[in-house]
């Protein structure tokens, strides 16, 4: 009986995911994530890559054609584990974030709002170069096109970083504790990686309508992914069997992975199982860039960029404490950083000093905090 009453329940909690009950009518859908280890309420299943189905940005399921199939775990042999949902979620908002600031910049517009995932508001202000309005047109188009794009790679991934830091401050989008979903070693690499779609999906894409970035999405998710090296979901079984004790145990994560902010790393390494036998000859993992502004500036066409997340939970209480000022609104620039290294100072109180190292069994070529 007991049993019913968990499948019942986590039955409803897909359903209201699926539905989009947590985000408003014009925002992209949540996605059921999981936790890459078995356990009470972590949701743990594999995903099989062969069988994915198609991406759907839309939010009601498809009635005729194939929709998305799979959700749960998928261990890559370049990537380490990914986190499906977090992948789509990810490609979605990518596209969501920069077509609202394309429209922005288009309309010459100096704030920017964007609603995002538990109840945050992503405030974005720009401030155009003295020359912007006597820009030709066409050189003008290119600009916004450029810039829009790296604007929604950074809200989108400012917006799921905050997620994670959310989260781990006690934020719950449900019933349980959900920090210990906060920055597990599938998460980051699953975000950047679903960035890296999107913009290989918008990029292909010779319109703008939802069935085309679907069908784009689709294809470079699997182009992707085969890159990276997925393997069966029996092999994905396997890896994370293999980090038992060590990344993880029956009560939860013991290794989070949080070196992932912009101004501290440039790019992502993701954590490898060692020794795994269809890991074999694999090749050298790959790296994840970082979206942060790189390279020289062109002052006549540069629009400066300046983001703050209105925190709209009740969490945000405890969050503002720890920030200089207590600040209504909290500063990717100033605030995101110092409320990451509370994190992780909390975290190697709970979990010891390693918290942060995938440890030496592990074959991450850099080291970590």
């Amino acid at each position: 009986m007991a049993g019913s009453r968990v499948t019942l329940f986590f039955a409803l909690l897909t359903a209201l995911q699926c539905c989009g009950c947590s985000a408003g009518g014009d925002m992209p859908r949540d996605r059921l994530g999981a936790l890459p280890f078995p356990g009470r309420f972590t949701l743990y299943a594999t995903a099989d890559p062969v069988h994915l189905g198609t991406h759907r940005y839309e939010r009601l399921p498809r009635a005729l054609g194939e929709d998305e199939k799979e959700h749960g775990i998928i261990y890559t042999t370049r990537a380490g584990f990914i986190d499906l949902a977090h992948v789509r979620i990810a490609i979605d908002w990518t596209r969501h974030c920069t077509r609202m600031a394309r429209e922005a910049l288009a309309g010459g517009r100096t704030t920017l709002a964007v609603a995002g995932p538990d109840h945050g508001v992503f405030h974005v202000t720009l401030d155009y170069p003295n020359e912007w309005a006597d820009l030709p047109a066409d050189e003008r188009g290119r600009v916004v096109d450029a810039t829009s794009h790296r604007i929604g790679q950074r809200v989108t991934y400012l917006m799921l970083t905050w997620h994670e830091v959310a989260t781990w401050f006690g934020y719950r989008s449900f019933f349980f504790d959900e920090s210990r979903s906060a920055f597990t070693y599938d998460d980051t690499v699953a975000t950047l990686l679903g960035m890296r779609v999107a913009e290989r999906a918008m990029a292909e894409m010779k319109g703008d309508v939802d069935r085309e970035f679907d069908a784009a999405a689709t294809a470079a998710l699997d182009a992707e992914l085969r890159r990276l090296g997925p393997v069966t979901p029996a092999q994905t079984d396997q890896a994370v069997r293999a980090v038992a004790g060590l990344w993880w145990s029956a009560e939860g994560p013991l290794k989070r992975q949080t070196d992932v902010w912009p101004g501290e790393v440039e790019v992502v390494h993701p954590w490898l199982v060692p020794n795994l036998p269809f890991a074999e000859g694999a090749g050298e993992a790959e790296t994840f860039a970082l979206p942060c502004e790189r390279g020289p500036v062109d002052a006549r066409t540069a629009v400066a960029v300046r983001i703050s997340i209105e925190p709209r939970i009740g969490e945000a209480a405890a969050m503002r404490a720890l920030l200089p000022g207590r600040p209504e609104w909290f500063s990717e620039e100033r605030d995101v950083l110092t409320l990451l290294n509370a994190m992780r100072g909390q975290m190697r109180e709970r979990y010891g000093a390693d918290f942060g190292r995938p440890g030496p069994e592990a074959a991450v070529a850099h080291s970590t905090k």
